[in-house]
């Protein structure tokens, strides 16, 4: 359920229950919650986009690499939304930290020539 302004300024001030509030639940629970689903929301979106983003490469002949070791990784790519469905708060290599570090270290590798 998504609300506009004036009905989160209402349930902030205890003027009115959005639809979807459970029985028992605090407003900070239930804030909470919502924050939960969006961030799972976003995860997948993020996942998603990078299998495609994958795909349209190989598909555009920037991977260098078989049909099948493609097909695994972007499998495997796509299954990190089920394993992560029930996990609440970023698990290691979530971050983009190791990725980041990669590309600083290909890319001095790179300015040294090690990519002939």
């Amino acid at each position: 359920m998504r609300m506009n302004v004036f009905e989160m300024e209402g349930f902030l001030r205890g003027k009115c229950v959005p639809r979807d509030l459970k029985v028992n639940e605090t407003n900070a629970e239930y804030l909470v919650r919502k924050f939960d689903e969006v961030r799972a929301e976003a995860r997948n979106e993020g996942i998603n986009y990078t299998a495609s983003r994958l795909a349209a490469a190989f598909n555009h002949g920037f991977i260098n690499k078989s049909l099948r070791e493609v097909f695994d990784v972007t499998r495997m790519i796509l299954s990190a939304k089920e394993e992560l469905a029930n996990e609440p708060y970023p698990i290691d290599g979530l971050s983009g930290e190791y990725a980041e570090k990669s590309l600083e270290e290909w890319a001095e590798q790179i300015r040294k020539g090690a990519d002939k």
